[in-house]
């Protein structure tokens, strides 16, 4: 039997007003600096809506496959993911202000190690469930 973790009601409230405001002005760059714990692992980058999320996933990966000559299956493949991020606009998924998002997507993330350092290779993109952040801060960690 799983157990449910309990979702941090801030965090949710944050999310909620994120997905709110990205669907009302339709901006792709709207978001906020956030750093989440992750047990016992720290994340650092720009929290945005779920559909900003997709729309910048089709985009990299349909530009990563045409890079293999098949622009039509890059082209098919990045539509897939932004259908899949047109979906996620609260307009479209009979949204209540009431509702958990569930996951929160964050872009140019880095990922802190112990030391403080950022890890080599960060900037990546994640999707995470709201139900595996233990803790989070607004604002990003950054090197002195």
């Amino acid at each position: 039997m799983s157990k449910k973790l309990k979702v941090d009601p801030v965090l949710v409230g944050l999310i909620q007003i994120l997905d709110k405001i990205s669907d009302k002005t339709a901006a792709d760059d709207f978001g906020f600096p956030i750093t989440l714990f992750v047990d016992g692992t720290v994340l650092s980058g720009k929290a945005v809506s779920g559909a900003t999320y997709f729309k910048k996933f089709a985009d990299s990966y349909e530009q990563f496959f045409a890079g293999f000559g098949d622009k039509e299956a890059a082209k098919s493949f990045g539509d897939s993911y932004r259908i899949a991020g047109e979906r996620h606009h609260p307009s479209h998924l009979g949204y209540r202000e009431s509702d958990d998002p569930g996951y929160i997507h964050l872009i140019d993330v880095s990922i802190v190690l112990g030391d403080g350092q950022l890890m080599a290779g960060s900037g990546m993109d994640i999707r995470l469930k709201l139900e595996e952040v233990d803790g989070f801060m607004v604002g990003r960690m950054q090197r002195n």
